[in-house]
Protein backbone atom coordinates (compact mmCIF):
# COMPACT_ATOMS: atom_id res chain seq x y z
CA UNK A 1 0.00 0.00 0.00
CA UNK A 2 1.08 3.31 -1.31
CA UNK A 3 1.90 5.71 1.67
CA UNK A 4 0.06 9.02 1.08
CA UNK A 5 1.48 12.69 1.87
CA UNK A 6 -1.68 14.19 3.11
CA UNK A 7 -3.82 12.42 6.04
CA UNK A 8 -7.25 10.41 4.83
CA UNK A 9 -8.60 10.74 8.09
CA UNK A 10 -8.77 13.23 11.03
CA UNK A 11 -6.21 12.44 13.73
CA UNK A 12 -7.80 10.43 17.11
CA UNK A 13 -8.20 13.15 19.54
CA UNK A 14 -9.36 12.36 23.12
CA UNK A 15 -11.22 15.53 25.28
CA UNK A 16 -9.37 18.96 24.58
CA UNK A 17 -6.40 19.54 26.47
CA UNK A 18 -6.77 22.87 27.31
CA UNK A 19 -10.16 22.96 28.68
CA UNK A 20 -9.37 22.85 32.37
CA UNK A 21 -7.47 25.89 31.05
CA UNK A 22 -9.97 27.74 30.00
CA UNK A 23 -12.26 27.03 32.37
CA UNK A 24 -9.91 28.11 35.35
CA UNK A 25 -8.81 31.15 33.64
CA UNK A 26 -12.94 32.38 32.89
CA UNK A 27 -13.75 31.42 36.89
CA UNK A 28 -10.81 33.41 38.26
CA UNK A 29 -11.93 36.08 35.38
CA UNK A 30 -15.63 36.28 36.91
CA UNK A 31 -14.43 35.94 40.45
CA UNK A 32 -12.39 38.73 40.23
CA UNK A 33 -14.53 40.78 38.46
CA UNK A 34 -17.56 40.37 40.96
CA UNK A 35 -15.37 40.64 43.76
CA UNK A 36 -14.31 44.32 42.40
CA UNK A 37 -17.61 45.20 41.77
CA UNK A 38 -19.24 43.95 44.81
CA UNK A 39 -16.70 45.97 47.27
CA UNK A 40 -15.77 49.10 44.88
CA UNK A 41 -18.90 51.15 45.63
CA UNK A 42 -18.85 50.62 49.36
CA UNK A 43 -14.79 51.23 49.44
CA UNK A 44 -15.13 54.67 47.56
CA UNK A 45 -18.21 55.95 49.52
CA UNK A 46 -16.92 54.92 53.38
CA UNK A 47 -13.09 54.28 53.20
CA UNK A 48 -11.06 55.36 50.47
CA UNK A 49 -7.90 57.82 51.50
CA UNK A 50 -6.44 61.02 50.38
CA UNK A 51 -2.79 60.78 49.85
CA UNK A 52 -2.58 62.59 52.93
CA UNK A 53 -3.65 58.98 53.90
CA UNK A 54 -6.50 60.86 56.05
CA UNK A 55 -10.24 59.39 55.53
CA UNK A 56 -11.91 61.40 52.22
CA UNK A 57 -14.98 58.84 51.19
CA UNK A 58 -16.75 60.60 48.12
CA UNK A 59 -20.50 61.33 47.83
CA UNK A 60 -22.47 57.82 47.24
CA UNK A 61 -23.91 59.54 43.68
CA UNK A 62 -20.35 59.90 42.92
CA UNK A 63 -19.19 56.30 44.05
CA UNK A 64 -21.48 54.56 42.44
CA UNK A 65 -20.84 56.72 38.94
CA UNK A 66 -17.13 55.66 39.05
CA UNK A 67 -18.67 52.09 39.73
CA UNK A 68 -20.25 52.54 36.63
CA UNK A 69 -17.14 53.67 34.97
CA UNK A 70 -15.19 50.30 35.73
CA UNK A 71 -18.34 48.03 34.76
CA UNK A 72 -18.25 50.04 31.00
CA UNK A 73 -13.86 49.65 30.97
CA UNK A 74 -14.87 45.77 31.61
CA UNK A 75 -17.11 45.52 29.31
CA UNK A 76 -15.32 47.74 26.71
CA UNK A 77 -11.75 46.95 26.90
CA UNK A 78 -11.90 43.43 25.60
CA UNK A 79 -13.14 44.66 22.37
CA UNK A 80 -9.65 47.12 22.17
CA UNK A 81 -7.49 43.87 23.49
CA UNK A 82 -9.13 41.83 20.99
CA UNK A 83 -7.89 44.16 18.70
CA UNK A 84 -4.45 44.91 19.68
CA UNK A 85 -3.87 40.57 20.40
CA UNK A 86 -4.92 39.96 17.09
CA UNK A 87 -3.52 42.58 15.42
CA UNK A 88 -0.53 43.46 16.57
CA UNK A 89 0.82 40.59 19.57
CA UNK A 90 -0.59 37.24 18.69
CA UNK A 91 -2.74 34.76 20.70
CA UNK A 92 -0.58 32.99 22.50
CA UNK A 93 1.46 35.70 23.86
CA UNK A 94 -1.10 38.14 24.95
CA UNK A 95 -3.13 35.49 26.62
CA UNK A 96 -0.17 34.21 28.78
CA UNK A 97 0.56 37.66 29.44
CA UNK A 98 -3.15 38.25 30.56
CA UNK A 99 -3.14 35.43 32.67
CA UNK A 100 -0.44 35.93 34.70
CA UNK A 101 -1.46 39.65 35.46
CA UNK A 102 -4.74 38.02 36.51
CA UNK A 103 -2.96 35.35 38.54
CA UNK A 104 0.07 37.53 40.14
CA UNK A 105 -2.27 40.82 40.69
CA UNK A 106 -4.98 39.84 42.50
CA UNK A 107 -3.55 38.37 44.99
CA UNK A 108 -0.22 41.10 45.19
CA UNK A 109 -3.16 43.50 45.63
CA UNK A 110 -4.51 41.68 49.03
CA UNK A 111 -1.12 41.16 50.29
CA UNK A 112 0.19 44.82 49.69
CA UNK A 113 -3.11 46.48 50.09
CA UNK A 114 -1.15 48.83 52.84
CA UNK A 115 1.22 49.89 50.62
CA UNK A 116 -1.23 51.72 48.94
CA UNK A 117 -3.21 53.65 52.00
CA UNK A 118 -5.73 50.84 53.53
CA UNK A 119 -6.23 51.63 57.10
CA UNK A 120 -7.47 49.48 60.03
CA UNK A 121 -11.02 50.26 60.46
CA UNK A 122 -10.73 50.61 64.46
CA UNK A 123 -8.60 53.70 63.62
CA UNK A 124 -11.66 55.74 62.40
CA UNK A 125 -14.24 57.15 64.57
CA UNK A 126 -18.27 57.79 63.43
CA UNK A 127 -17.46 61.10 62.13
CA UNK A 128 -15.05 59.81 59.55
CA UNK A 129 -11.88 61.56 61.35
CA UNK A 130 -8.82 59.86 61.89
CA UNK A 131 -8.73 59.24 65.75
CA UNK A 132 -5.41 59.89 67.00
Amino acid sequence: MAKHKYMRSPPNLTGCRRGPYIIGNEAAERFSYYGMKSVLTVFMAHYILNQSGLLAPMQENEAYMYTHYFVFGVYFLPILGAILADGWLGKILDDSVAFNRLLHGQPHARVHGHVVGNRDRSTHNASNRIVS
